[in-house]
């Protein structure tokens, strides 16, 4: 759960997009091809391939995501409950704490 979390708010972060619509991460490569070795780019988390059928469920409930005049809103267990019943996913509390955590890492980071 951690792993996935440290991967979500290191790409989040690096996925935020200056008001000239480049992304951190676009920025960094640039400095790192001039010769550069931003901080920001190295040791970053790998995506943990064991939660990858969370993660898809996490992507799929975000599309549907609620906005509110300051932004995102959190996702709610009235929205998970209505993912699982139209998808039939199978989802252990342990899957469904983990797309909460996700979630408030995500909400933190944008």
């Amino acid at each position: 759960m951690d792993e996935l979390c440290n991967w979500v708010e290191s790409n989040t972060r690096l996925n935020k997009r200056d008001d000239k619509g480049v992304t951190v991460r676009e920025y960094l490569e640039q400095v790192k091809k001039s010769g550069g070795d931003p901080e920001e780019l190295r040791d970053l988390p790998k995506f943990p391939l064991q939660m990858s059928r969370v993660w898809k469920s996490y992507m799929e409930l975000h599309r549907a995501r609620r906005y509110g005049m300051n932004g995102a809103l959190p996702l709610s267990y009235g929205e998970l409950r209505d993912y699982i019943e139209v998808t039939g996913s199978k989802l252990s509390k342990r899957d469904i704490e983990t797309l909460f955590d996700v979630d408030r890492v995500y909400l933190e980071t944008i």
